[in-house]
């Protein structure tokens, strides 16, 4: 995928190269690199200007997403390419939602180089059934509209193994239960920290590219790798448990309810405790 994973206020509606690295804030030499953005700074993975788009969306849906957050799906990418018995070299990865290009690098340098992501109208691929063939659907969609529901269908009907890089919220969605339900092995896996994407800037309005965290409702909200794996599902979580995440600090869940509760996932309270809560905060600012 490519880099939709945006922070917008709409949204609330191994193969080679196996090393050390560890997601956030790893080393590399004697410096530190901040969580997120890493790879930013080599050549070609940090666009200067947002480039047009084959398809619609909300402006703000578009950034790219860190190299970090492609780190922490490789474990279990790395191993549904040995349950395929291919290398990584070798599996075919779709993401249908291209942003600057820069997902097809950063999953190029960690050992996967046979992805799929162009800029071109992935719902006209749907509705002309051309899209392309292949192994695991790797997406960070766009969060504005019906993008992150429409995903979620196609990539449940598609019964190929999913990761997709979604607001931590979403999995308290009804749509979302809805969609899961009957079968759908559901795995979650969650940085410790949130991940920080890159908005190309937008030279028409004379905006400069920037590193920004999500929001929905003016409050930040973390992501995390929704997958699924079907018929693999078991092996990819009990590898993942016994150390094939080595190089990762996640924490892989396989239950929404598992996951840490923060301001966009705690489930909210009925009218009457949100007016008291209201009630608090505005007496509570009038005191300050």
């Amino acid at each position: 995928m490519e880099g939709h994973s945006r922070a917008t206020d709409a949204a609330a509606s191994g193969g080679a190269n196996q090393g050390t690295d560890h997601d956030h804030g790893f080393r590399k030499g004697k410096k530190r690199v901040k969580p997120g953005r890493e790879g930013w700074k080599r050549k070609g993975k940090r666009p200067a200007l947002l480039s047009d788009r084959a398809w619609t969306c909300a402006e703000e849906d578009h950034c790219e997403t860190p190299l970090a957050a492609f780190r922490d799906l490789r474990p279990a990418l790395r191993s549904v390419a040995k349950l395929c018995h291919k290398d990584c070299a070798k599996v075919r990865i779709y993401d249908p939602f291209y942003c600057e290009g820069s997902m097809k690098d950063h999953m190029n340098s960690l050992g996967f180089s046979n992805v799929y992501n162009e800029n071109e109208d992935f719902y006209e691929r749907v509705r002309t059934e051309t899209v392309p063939p292949y192994d695991v659907l790797v997406s960070n969609p766009p969060f504005s509209g019906n993008h992150v529901e429409g995903i979620l269908r196609f990539a449940v009907k598609s019964r190929r193994p999913f990761a997709l890089l979604l607001p931590d919220f979403v999995c308290r969605k009804v749509y979302f239960q809805e969609i899961v339900a009957g079968g759908t092995p559901i795995a979650l896996i969650a940085p410790t920290e949130p991940y920080r994407f890159w908005a190309p800037g937008r030279a028409d309005k004379g905006i400069r590219g920037r590193a920004i965290v999500p929001k929905a409702h003016g409050l930040e909200f973390g992501c995390v790798w929704v997958c699924c794996f079907w018929s693999f599902q078991k092996k990819v979580i009990r590898w993942w448990r016994k150390g094939e995440r080595s190089e990762s600090f996640c924490k892989l869940y396989t239950s929404a309810n598992d996951l840490p509760q923060t301001s966009t996932t705690k489930k909210r309270g009925n009218p009457r405790q949100r007016a008291k809560a209201r009630k608090r905060m505005a007496l509570a600012a009038s005191k300050g």
